[in-house]
């Protein structure tokens, strides 16, 4: 399975995408109640424009995947994944208000849905027969493993950053800082993700698979 190109790519970038997306929901909750001192429903609600034009445009994306070159919407996704972690983290270390926050929250929502589909529509789609069973288990099991890495890492990162926050008896200094922190740390790895889409190929059959057809 390794030896195709496009897999082994897709395979690495869609840990980094378990790393960041499955985890950036708790940071943004404690922030916008513990930091903005907003209800859970109210927080909750936050998220929705994240949701919508996530649905909203993942149809079209998808019709979009087959009829461009590969690599292009994903790195138009991780570029808009990673501006989205970084905002988070930059609007939380100042303290803004939650509105501001609706700026990444959408840009999150358009990042996911640029992001996800056409990474394992690449992924998979030069796959033989034989092996598209198993590449899709293989490529299930670096999401999900990425997934418990990033909300280990992120869980550390918050841990540490509240245990240096002061409370004041009026609020916690620095607990936003904290938070913020936390959502700049899936930048990293979001910055190998953008790596590998962008080495995407048009054939990503093995090199002596092309050649023997040539």
């Amino acid at each position: 399975m390794f030896r195709h190109p496009n897999f082994a790519l897709g395979g690495g970038a869609v840990f980094t995408l378990g790393f960041a997306v499955y985890s950036v929901n708790l940071p943004i909750m404690l922030y916008l109640q513990e930091a903005q001192g907003l209800s859970a429903e109210l927080s909750g609600l936050m998220l929705l424009p994240m949701r919508v034009d996530s649905v909203v445009m993942s149809p079209i994306i998808g019709r979009l995947t087959d009829r461009v070159s590969p690599g292009r919407i994903s790195r138009i996704g991780f570029t808009a994944l990673i501006t989205a972690m970084a905002l988070f983290g930059v609007f939380m270390h100042l303290d803004v208000g939650p509105g501001w926050l609706l700026v990444p929250v959408v840009a999150l929502g358009f990042a996911n849905s640029l992001c996800w589909a056409p990474n394992s529509t690449i992924s998979l789609r030069d796959l033989p027969p034989a092996l598209v069973g198993a590449g899709s288990g293989v490529y299930n099991t670096s999401r999900q493993v990425g997934a418990v890495v990033g909300s280990a890492a992120l869980g550390a990162t918050m841990q540490t950053g509240v245990s240096r926050a002061v409370d004041t008896g009026v609020g916690v200094v620095g607990f936003g800082a904290a938070m913020g922190n936390a959502l700049l740390v899936p930048v990293v790895p979001l910055v190998a993700g953008l790596l590998a889409v962008s080495r995407f190929r048009a054939d990503g059959r093995p090199p002596a698979a092309r050649a023997g057809a040539r």
